[in-house]
């Protein structure tokens, strides 16, 4: 079940004016900092191919059934199954498993979350009307909502406090082969499921308190009618499975491999492959990583570029139709310039870091400049 809200807000063209020159300067210090950001990522994508591309050429296979002291601080790959002897026990309800690498408990609170959606409709003389919507529904959360910043908290409490926390236990000792893992190596493995709760595991104090449904530990009158901070708790376990990991051998545990081109080398990914496969899962993660930072770079020189210029619009939104054309000329000129922008930046970093691939890219975005420009142009006249 969910209730909405709706408020108005009106805003003068002279407060808009303003909060449009205020706006121009966050544009200049955003529009500044994108080319920092384009020009280091594309610096940091070559050194981490670099770095892979060294790894991949450096490392070398090994047997995990036997510790070869010849391959001491060098790059090693090696396959097998990750495993501890230990027992995990919860703290509070001591929950165990047996040869458990890691034991995550998951704590849930039934709680009212807000959402927002604005509309915003231009007015003649340039003042502006929002209207806010606030949309509230129940929800299961592991955060805490602190409902005191709802618009509306007034019959939307949440609790103040969860009455428990989640937790995550790891094990000291975990092998692979002839192998101890480090604790970073032992943090990548993400490989979890479920466990089957019982209630003869929990302390005397806890049995009347809570109660098994759908394999939670339910804090609450009625599971199957959930009210406003009840609790739920689940339990997830990482078992003995099979690795692969690439990491620089040291004794018989490992460490992160620094590579002459300037990054460090640690992966372990669950399953059997080979260094080869690894190395370009690394390459094609680092490929997507350099695009996404490419985005955010552009969209800061875009937004930016749109609240330098903003104030043409506010301007001309005495009559809103006439605003709305200069704002959205606005938009496709920031457009156009980002990505003219973007490009050029990013064609000085190769050059900087891969001169002929730089230089290419530099000819390839002029064409691309001439082209729109020569195709709009065409289209005035």
């Amino acid at each position: 079940m969910s209730d909405s809200y709706s408020t108005s807000s009106h805003e003068s063209w002279f407060t808009r004016i303003k909060n449009a020159i205020v706006g121009v300067l966050i544009g200049i210090i955003m529009f500044i900092a994108s080319f920092p950001v384009l020009f280091w990522n594309e610096g940091r994508a070559v050194r981490t191919a670099q770095s892979f591309a060294e790894g991949s050429k450096s490392v070398i296979s090994v047997n995990a059934d036997k510790v070869d002291s010849s391959n001491e601080k060098k790059l090693i790959h090696l396959t097998g199954l990750a495993a501890t002897k230990e027992t995990l026990t919860d703290s509070i309800f001591k929950v165990s498993e047996k040869n458990a690498i890691k034991l995550i408990r998951h704590v849930e609170m039934y709680q009212w979350k807000e959402h927002k959606k604005s509309e915003t409709r231009k007015q003649t003389g340039g003042s502006k009307k929002t209207v806010t919507t606030y949309t509230y529904d129940k929800a299961w959360s592991d955060d805490l909502i602190n409902s005191s910043n709802f618009n509306q908290s007034q019959g939307h409490q949440n609790p103040s406090l969860m009455p428990y926390s989640g937790e995550e236990k790891h094990a000291k000792d975990v092998t692979l082969g002839a192998f101890t893992l480090s604790t970073s190596l032992i943090d990548k493995i993400t490989s979890t499921s479920p466990v089957q709760l019982s209630a003869d595991t929990l302390p005397a104090e806890l049995k009347n308190k809570l109660e098994i449904s759908s394999n939670y530990y339910y804090l609450g009158d009625n599971p199957s009618s959930p009210q406003i901070g009840d609790t739920r708790i689940s339990f997830e376990v990482v078992k003995p499975v099979k690795v692969s990991i690439i990491s620089r051998q040291i004794g018989n545990t490992f460490e992160p491999y620094q590579t002459k081109a300037g990054d460090v080398i640690e992966r372990l990914e669950t399953g059997e492959f080979s260094a080869d496969s690894m190395f370009k899962h690394a390459q094609e993660e680092n490929y997507v990583w350099t695009w996404i930072l490419r985005v955010v770079g552009f969209i800061l020189m875009l937004i930016g570029l749109n609240l330098i210029f903003a104030p043409f619009a506010v301007f001309a939104d005495v009559i809103p139709f006439i605003g709305s054309l200069i704002g959205g000329g606005i938009f496709l000129s920031s457009l156009f310039v980002s990505l003219i922008l973007s490009s050029i930046t990013i064609s000085i970093a190769w050059i900087v870091y891969r001169p002929l691939i730089g230089i290419l890219l530099i000819i390839a975005g002029c064409v691309t400049g001439f082209a729109v420009m020569m195709l709009i142009k065409k289209k005035n006249n």
